[in-house]
């Protein structure tokens, strides 16, 4: 039996510089840290034969070489483990590149081209390839090869089976389909998917902002016998949630408090929450956003307030007032047409014209 670990995208020392999260990056970047450390940990419990990570797992603009010894020096914590790394469009092997500037340990295998290259154990042949720069294409991506039957064989690639315009390694699942893989472990989308039974992403280790909700982690392999067993097992430090909350005049913020609550509950990691409130108040009716988003900041570790309310005029209450006014016969003019959004509309701004017509 072989058994195996696959991860991918750590994005160490993401600047999140364009990310709603900016503010807290340090906090982000400690995290992934930790995440990744449990890869190791994992790796060393389950005492398996290999660990595949399938590119960026530094984005090299901020990956500094204190950072990459620190790297090196969880490598060395697992010397019985064989590690196969494939350089991705974030941390991509060149001459000049962090990659060449600290010693890999023995146990450490780096892919450093740009066309297939086999690597051979007494278990299994591993195949792969790397980014040399940050754009990546290439035609007859396997080059015709030959396996051997008798062993199992894997391959291990940064790139994109989805996206065939992509310029970071466009993938033909055809072409794929043509080579009896026991497993082919990918990288680059963050989002923790399977393009078929043996062709796997595990998605970022730790999700990186609120377009990586859900659990994320790696994947644990078996292949025995020429059968593929695999589970994902979720290591991150953090989950990304967004809940819609529908508000009305009758709005109870102990209500909006219970059910955040509740969803807290669900979950033992940082939860970080994007909030929509949706409905309508009625223009009287305002409430503070900063007060609201600090109040329930004590539930997660970061909340965030997207605010979809639409206000609208009360208008059975204008009416009663201004019945005998332009307001009211514009009220009457309004109600005797044909009742359609485009009216509803029309009745909102007129409300809005003439009463501020009427301040002035």
């Amino acid at each position: 039996m072989l058994s195996f670990l696959h991860g991918s995208d750590f994005h160490l020392s993401a600047s999140f510089a364009h990310s709603s999260l900016r503010e807290i990056a340090i906090k982000r970047r400690n995290d992934i840290w930790r995440s990744v450390e449990s890869l190791f940990e994992l790796a060393k419990m389950k005492e398996v034969d290999f660990i595949f990570l399938t590119g960026d797992l530094f984005n090299e603009e901020y990956f500094t070489l204190s950072e990459m010894k620190r790297l090196v020096d969880l490598f060395n914590l697992i010397p019985e483990i064989n590690i196969i790394i494939t350089p991705g469009n974030h941390d991509p092997y060149r001459q000049d590149s962090l990659w060449t500037v600290v010693k890999m340990p023995d146990h450490v295998f780096l892919f450093k081209n740009e066309r297939i290259e086999k690597l051979e154990f007494p278990k299994a042949d591993i195949y792969g390839i790397a980014f040399e720069n940050q754009h990546f294409k290439k035609e007859n991506l396997l080059d015709n090869l030959l396996l051997n039957e008798e062993k199992i064989n894997i391959l291990a690639i940064h790139g994109d089976v989805y996206d065939p315009d992509s310029p970071y390694l466009s993938i033909d699942r055809k072409e794929l389909k043509k080579y009896p893989f026991d497993y082919i472990a990918l990288g680059h989308i963050h989002k923790p998917a399977a393009a078929d039974s043996r062709t796997m992403y595990p998605g970022s280790i730790e999700p990186l902002d609120f377009g990586e909700k859900g659990a994320h982690g790696v994947i644990y392999g078996e292949i025995e016998d020429g059968v593929l067993r695999t589970e994902r097992i979720s290591l991150s430090k953090s989950v990304f949630l967004e809940h819609v909350f529908t508000i009305d005049n009758s709005f109870n913020y102990y209500e909006l408090e219970g059910e955040l609550s509740e969803i807290k509950k669900n979950y033992s990691n940082k939860v970080y929450l994007r909030l929509i409130l949706e409905g309508s108040l009625s223009k009287e009716y305002e409430i503070d956003m900063e007060s609201l988003k600090e109040q329930l900041g004590g539930f997660f570790e970061y909340i965030e307030i997207i605010d979809n309310i639409s206000q609208e005029y009360d208008v059975e209450k204008i009416y009663e007032l201004n019945r005998s006014n332009l307001i009211g016969l514009f009220i009457d003019e309004i109600k005797m047409r044909k009742e359609d959004p485009a009216s509803k509309i029309a009745l909102q701004v007129g409300l809005e014209a003439l009463i501020e017509h009427g301040e002035k």
